[in-house]
């Protein structure tokens, strides 16, 4: 005998009902759809790139100089790169480039926290999380993702 499996399409609609609508109408043609996939990717490129120029900027300042501070230059070298790199949204790889950059600069420890954290969680990732359970889940899984980098960064260090 089958047994029938729950439908969650209700129970949905009635929790979700304000949220799932949409104030656009959906695209008429063929020539509406690019118009409007061509105005949101422009928005899309002049809002990210701007971010992206400015990370890549600001990390070649300074990422040098905290490697280079004397014997705890190391440590901060790891915190400081764990912390941005479980806050800021990175484009797919591009953790590999900057670990090695770092390593070309002599600090391996920044090197791994980079490659742990950088893929794992971001900001965005977090926000959303947040909102769809609870902001201290967020919270834990950045700590619990920068604890980890951080330890593991030190133990390459």
């Amino acid at each position: 005998m089958a047994t029938k499996k729950p439908d969650l399409g209700p129970i949905a609609r009635r929790f979700l009902a304000g949220e799932l609508t949409r104030e656009e109408a959906a695209p008429r043609n063929a020539l509406e759809f690019v118009v409007r996939f061509v105005r949101s990717l422009g928005s899309l490129v002049l809002t990210t790139v701007p971010l992206i120029a400015a990370g890549v900027v600001l990390s070649s300042l300074v990422l040098p100089a905290t490697v280079r501070l004397s014997s705890g230059g190391a440590v901060l070298a790891v915190v400081f790169v764990a912390t941005i790199a479980v806050l800021i949204a990175l484009p797919t790889f591009f953790e590999i480039p900057i670990a090695m950059v770092l390593l070309s600069l002599g600090a391996p420890g920044a090197a791994a926290a980079m490659l742990i954290a950088g893929p794992i969680v971001n900001l965005p990732s977090l926000f959303v999380l947040a909102r769809e359970t609870h902001p201290k889940v967020a919270v834990s899984l950045a700590v619990g993702i920068w604890v980890l980098a951080v330890g593991v960064g030190l133990a390459v260090a």
